[in-house]
């Protein structure tokens, strides 16, 4: 998996169902990567962390990192 790749649609807070399943606290993300779809679940402070990582991460074409 290529992090140039990797797409973060956004985040929000977890269904219903989702809330038997994952801590208090928790938010979902909802990345893609070549058209697929993924789910993560994770708190705030994570995905903080995650958001950045990606914004920071080489461009494909853009300096000498691919």
């Amino acid at each position: 998996m290529k992090r140039s790749k990797i797409v973060l649609v956004g985040r929000r807070d977890p269904s219903e169902l989702e809330l038997t399943r994952v801590p208090q606290g928790t938010i979902i993300v909802v990345l893609s990567y070549e058209g697929d779809e993924f789910l993560l679940a994770m708190k705030f402070g994570a995905y903080a962390g995650l958001s950045s990582w990606l914004e920071a991460g080489p461009h494909t074409g853009v300096g000498t990192w691919r």
